[in-house]
Order: C-alpha cells, then sequence, then structure tokens
C-alpha cells in the first residue's frame, strides 16, 4: 500500500485491507455498493444499508479467501457479518451480509 496505490487483484492481509476499507468509508469518492445477492440477503435478514456499512465500519477484517476469481473479505461485530469485495481503490462491494444468532436465547 505504499504511495496509496493497492493492487486489489491480489491478496490484501487484514490490516491492508481495513484501511483500504477505511479510505473507501472516509473518501468523498469512495464508495459501498451491494450485489444483487447481497440485497436479496439483506432484505431477508432485516438488514439495512446503514447496518452494512456500520459492520464495515467498526467491524474486525479477517484474512482474504479467493473465490471465484475475487479475493474476499470477512467483516464482522458481535452481531452482524458481511462479505467484501474490491473492484479498485476506490469502491468496495457488499457480496453477503447476515445477521448472527443472539446469544443466550
Amino acid at each position: 500500500m505504499a504511495g496509496g496505490e493497492v493492487d486489489v487483484t491480489k491478496r490484501l492481509d487484514a490490516l491492508q485491507a481495513r484501511k483500504l476499507l477505511s479510505r473507501i468509508l472516509r473518501d468523498r469518492e469512495g464508495a459501498v455498493t451491494f450485489w444483487a445477492h447481497a440485497l436479496k440477503q439483506m432484505k431477508e435478514r432485516d438488514l439495512t444499508a446503514p447496518d452494512v456499512v456500520n459492520t464495515i465500519r467498526c467491524g474486525m477484517v479477517g484474512e482474504g479467501e479467493l473465490v471465484n476469481g475475487t479475493w474476499r473479505y470477512r467483516v464482522e461485530t458481535d452481531r452482524m457479518g458481511v462479505v467484501v469485495t474490491f473492484l479498485d481503490e476506490l469502491e468496495a462491494v457488499v457480496v453477503t451480509a447476515w445477521r448472527k444468532e443472539a446469544r443466550g436465547e
């Protein structure tokens, strides 16, 4: 990530992915978009776009996993999980999202 350039076609470690997500959320030109699958899952699970963005903002980022030719990163809080991929340095795409089962219920 030297010089601010990130090659999103290569695996990022969890810290690099966290920094890139934070920059995308902070940058006026940055965008978080949603695949149709994610929107469907969100609707079925009663999740909103702000729920997902807050999970991305506050969650712990896991190591990248190569799926169907794209590197995907799981971002999780105690209550929700999101999987994102990057189209470029300015756009993160939500692949899917879910609500975790409450503990003790």
